[in-house]
């Protein structure tokens, strides 16, 4: 394990595109020196200022990760806007792939679908 940074010592963050995201940067991670205590935010900040057409599309107008969005910091926990960085850490940003089913239909409201398995033509 290494040692704490001191409070004002700058950090550094590997932030990982994947899908989309990855078409727009040109490259799979970038490393970005950043202040101590920034958030997940003004790391995506930074980066949107080299890379103008990711302005808008991992924030939303209220400065949250968009629901179109997945964040995950270290590939295990869920990150936020405001997620505080630390020296080490590296974010994935990803799209979520999402089903075709209405969500706002309870499951046990949902149509059922079975298939019936049977030969089209008889075997010889």
């Amino acid at each position: 394990m290494s040692a704490r940074n001191n409070s004002d010592d700058p950090i550094s963050v590997e932030l990982k595109f994947y899908a989309t995201f990855r078409e727009e940067v040109g490259q799979k991670s970038l490393t970005r020196e950043l202040p101590a205590q920034s958030t997940l935010a003004e790391a995506i900040a930074d980066v949107a200022e080299e890379y103008p057409s990711l302005e808008g599309r991992l924030l939303g107008d209220d400065g949250e990760i968009r629901d179109s969005v997945r964040a995950l910091k270290n590939g295990r926990e869920s990150a936020e806007a405001d997620t505080v960085l630390e020296d080490g850490d590296d974010v994935s940003f990803v799209n979520p792939i999402h089903g075709g089913s209405d969500s706002s239909v309870p499951v046990s409201e949902r149509p059922r679908f079975t298939a019936e398995c049977r030969p089209t033509r008889p075997r010889r």
